[in-house]
């Protein structure tokens, strides 16, 4: 989780113990452990699994940066369904609505105030099972590797007898 959703739990902390939301926060956004009422910080953990096993969705408030976005990837492996920002699901075939929860970093209330609403525990995990099922050769390391693997074997080696280098200087 980043620094402004940190800061989103702290600004709406009262709200969130009200509906019984707390965060969890793991990784290095907080140098050390602590607990604030519905916020909930662990720092670096040994691993995530035991977390992601004890929650019931993974935010993903990403609205920069590059490269692919990991934690996204655990969390729809790990059965969370997944609340995010259109920036966070870039590069995915994700779709809004059907895939994810959407929202966008200046207004993180409507959909969790939808999450609590509109289902229950049930509801939202059979939604991610969904999700999965949907993308998993996307988000599973070993279907991933299966077709990389795959695509180079049929990637045609090159014939040194017809191959043709042109040194360009």
């Amino acid at each position: 989780m980043n620094v402004e959703a940190v800061r989103f739990a702290v600004e709406h902390a009262r709200w969130l113990a009200e509906q019984h939301i707390y965060f969890l926060i793991l990784g290095s956004v907080a140098p050390r452990p602590e607990r604030s009422g519905a916020l909930i910080v662990t720092g670096r953990v040994p691993d995530v699994v035991p977390y992601f096993a004890a929650s019931d969705v993974g935010l993903n408030p990403i609205t920069r940066g590059a490269g692919a976005n990991v934690k996204l990837f655990e969390y729809i492996a790990s059965g969370l369904p997944v609340i995010s920002t259109s920036f966070g699901v870039r590069g995915t075939s994700l779709v809004m609505h059907q895939d994810y929860v959407h929202f966008e970093a200046d207004d993180l209330l409507t959909p969790l105030t939808r999450f609590v609403r509109e289902g229950d525990a049930m509801y939202w995990r059979g939604f991610a099972d969904r999700v999965w099922e949907r993308h998993r050769a996307q988000c599973d390391i070993t279907e991933v590797m299966r077709d990389a693997i795959q695509c180079a074997r049929d990637f045609p080696s090159p014939d040194s007898s017809t191959a043709k280098f042109e040194v360009v200087s």
